[in-house]
């Protein structure tokens, strides 16, 4: 992704956001991907610090809570490395 989501991949992160019959922090990524425009509003990095913060989460969603916070106008090489090998 570069900026910001296609049309078409908004569309599903949209429908995951909605979708309650999965965990709320899966429900949260999605929604701050959705409304990614070059880098996570202030709304979105809340949830994903919290998401980081919580003790019960597994070290993958941890990792891609953060990569999300920390995305700016692209995922960088590190980060695409590392969720390749988490992925």
């Amino acid at each position: 992704m570069n900026h910001f989501a296609s049309n078409t991949d908004k569309t599903l992160l949209i429908a995951i956001a909605q979708d309650e019959s999965l965990a709320q922090a899966v429900r949260d990524m999605a929604t701050t991907i959705a409304n990614i425009q070059h880098f996570p509003n202030d709304e979105g990095k809340e949830p994903m610090a919290l998401i980081i913060s919580d003790e019960s989460t597994p070290e993958p969603g941890e990792a891609l809570a953060g990569i999300i916070a920390n995305f700016m106008h692209r995922v960088g090489d590190e980060d695409k490395a590392n969720l390749l090998a988490m992925f």
